[in-house]
């Protein structure tokens, strides 16, 4: 078979059925031992347009996967998710606007208050700054602003007083 015409053809068939972007169609046509000049050509098809459309729809799904993680959090893997999927890193700040779910300002306090709860009974060995320091470093590790975080231990340390 034609190496040109399987390259376009693979290139036209992934861009409507698949969400890959075009590093992982390049990966897949270079597996097969396809020569550069044809994958550059059959990539051509693949316009930008095309790519955010496909990128928009991939970005959507993610979002939805990591609906339960906070808001910095989600855009950091909807980001490395469309890497992995093959697509150039500037094309999460071109789609951003459409993507981004509205923050849900009670479900975000909601999972703060949820996480905070867990993470510091799970630091109770520790005492004083040292409780403090490790619950702050393991609220941050899961994306929650820092200031949210020093809210929620300011309302704490009122409860116990």
């Amino acid at each position: 078979v034609d190496d040109h015409e399987y390259a376009a053809s693979y290139v036209r068939t992934e861009m409507i059925t698949s969400l890959k972007g075009p590093g992982v169609i390049r990966q897949h046509l270079r597996m097969k031992k396809i020569g550069e000049n044809d994958i550059d050509d059959a990539l051509a098809q693949f316009t930008p347009e095309q790519q955010q459309v496909n990128a928009s729809k991939l970005a959507v799904k993610l979002f939805r996967r990591y609906h339960n993680q906070p808001l910095m959090r989600q855009e950091q893997k909807v980001r490395q998710g469309l890497l992995t999927k093959g697509y150039a890193s500037g094309i999460f700040d071109q789609i951003r606007e459409q993507v981004t779910p509205q923050e849900n300002p009670d479900e975000q306090e909601e999972l703060l208050e949820k996480t905070a709860e867990k993470l510091w009974r799970r630091y109770r060995r520790y005492t004083g700054r040292e409780r403090v320091q490790h619950f702050k470093q393991g609220m941050f590790r899961r994306g929650f602003d820092l200031d949210q975080v020093q809210k929620w231990l300011d309302q704490q340390q009122e409860g116990l007083s």
